[in-house]
C-alpha cells in the first residue's frame, strides 16, 4: 500500500492538513475573517468552529471527489470517459495499467489540492493574527503556484495519453 509514491503523497498531504487544522484551532480568534475582498481586506466572517469544520469538510470532500474519480474511472463504461485515445488505452492488454495510472494521477492532483488548501488555511491564520485582518501577498503566490501546477499536470496528463506510432 505505501510503496506507491502517489498514494504516499496523497495520504501525507491529508495528514498534514489535519495536523495543520489542529494547530490552526489554537491560533484562530473566536471570530474568523473568512473572506477577503479587493485589496485583501476582510469582508466575511464566521465563528472559529464553523470555519474549522468547513475546512475539514472541504479537504475530505475534495479528497473523496478527486480520489474517487481515479478509483471510479476503471469501473465506468469506457464510453463515459473523456480520455485521449481512450479506446487504445482501455484495450484489454492495457486496461489494468491505464486504470492504475489514472488512479495515481488523480491522487497526485488530490494531494496537491490538499496542500493548496493547507496554504490557504495558513494565510488565513496569518491574516487573522493582525488587529485588522488583511490577506497578504502570500495568497497570490500560493494561487499562482497552484494554477501553474494544475496547468503542468493537465499538459502532462494529456500528453501522457498520446499514441505514438511504432517505428
Amino acid at each position: 500500500m505505501l510503496r506507491n509514491p502517489a498514494r504516499v503523497f496523497f495520504l501525507s498531504s491529508l495528514l498534514l492538513c489535519f495536523l495543520h487544522l489542529n494547530w490552526a484551532a489554537g491560533e484562530l480568534p473566536d471570530r474568523v475573517a473568512t473572506h477577503f475582498g479587493a485589496g485583501g481586506r476582510a469582508d466575511g466572517w464566521a465563528d472559529r468552529s464553523s470555519f474549522l469544520l468547513m475546512y475539514g469538510l472541504l479537504v475530505v470532500g475534495m479528497s473523496a471527489i478527486l480520489g474517487g474519480i481515479g478509483w471510479f474511472a476503471g469501473r465506468l463504461p469506457v464510453s463515459w470517459l473523456n480520455l485521449p485515445n481512450r479506446d487504445h488505452w482501455f484495450e484489454p492488454q492495457r486496461r489494468a495499467a491505464t486504470e492504475a495510472r489514472l488512479r495515481d494521477q488523480m491522487l497526485v492532483m488530490a494531494g496537491a489540492t490538499n496542500l493548496f488548501f493547507l496554504g490557504l488555511m495558513h494565510v488565513t491564520v496569518q491574516a487573522n493574527r493582525q488587529p485588522e485582518p488583511q490577506l497578504g501577498g502570500g495568497f497570490w503566490v500560493l494561487f499562482a503556484a497552484y494554477l501553474a501546477f494544475v496547468a503542468g499536470w493537465s499538459v502532462r496528463f494529456t500528453r501522457g495519453y498520446r499514441v505514438t506510432s511504432p517505428r
